[in-house]
């Protein structure tokens, strides 16, 4: 996977959720930010696509995640649980398919 699949920014259905949440955030803070969903609604993607990969306990797969990004602990913690312990990060792509 290269990059993250963020939604359209300027999409007016997801300016218009992004703007609802901050507005009920407001009110109980124990609601999603809109920037927080909005990062949410990527690494849903990211994970459907290993999903994907690997289907079950037993499947086997390579996956490949290709942006700095994946080393940034916060969005670490929104990848599925399974697959967190058996992330390897490298900085150098012979290292990681060598």
């Amino acid at each position: 996977i290269t990059g993250l699949p963020f939604p359209p920014l300027k999409d007016p259905r997801i300016v218009l959720k992004k703007k609802y949440l901050e507005e009920v955030r407001v009110k109980q803070k124990e609601y999603l930010s809109g920037d927080e969903w909005y990062s949410l609604e990527a690494t849903r993607a990211v994970n459907q696509a290993i999903g994907r990969v690997i289907r079950h306990q037993n499947d086997y797969g390579a996956i490949l995640l290709c942006d700095t990004r994946f080393n940034n602990p916060k969005l670490k913690g929104q990848l599925s649980a399974w697959l967190r312990d058996y992330i390897n990060v490298s900085n150098k792509f012979g290292e990681t398919v060598g």
